[in-house]
């Protein structure tokens, strides 16, 4: 099976898939990465996102075996802005948001707080 698409080469691959975006409402500077990119003959960027498993073999052989699926997705990035505003409003807060019982981080923040309202 053939696909029309090729990996972009490291510089721009760097320069396309790790530049920070600076969120012009918040002036937030929001970064990530993705795994790859590849682009194919109409010039569209396809974004691949790489998974391992570990599978238990009797013998390694000196020999790393795969196999690739490739499932397309066709996504949106609508929601972007209106998390980055709904982070921005919950960093200007005065007070954090409600803690929730089961969760490790609402815990640490909780504990952290109230140890620093003891020590002031």
């Amino acid at each position: 099976m053939g696909y029309d698409s090729c990996p972009m080469t490291r510089e721009t691959r760097h320069a396309e898939g790790r530049t920070p975006f600076q969120d012009q409402p918040t002036n937030m500077l929001v970064t990530g990465a993705v795994d790859d990119l590849w682009e194919n003959a109409g010039g569209e960027l396809i974004v691949v996102n790489y998974k391992s498993t570990a599978k238990a073999a009797d013998q390694f052989d000196q020999t790393l075996r795969s196999r690739m699926t490739v499932i397309s997705h066709d996504g949106s990035d609508d929601w972007v802005e209106s998390h980055i505003m709904a982070a921005w409003d919950c960093l200007m807060n005065e007070t954090p948001p409600a803690t929730l019982a089961k969760c490790p981080h609402c815990s640490f923040a909780a504990e952290r707080l109230a140890y620093a309202a003891k020590a002031n």
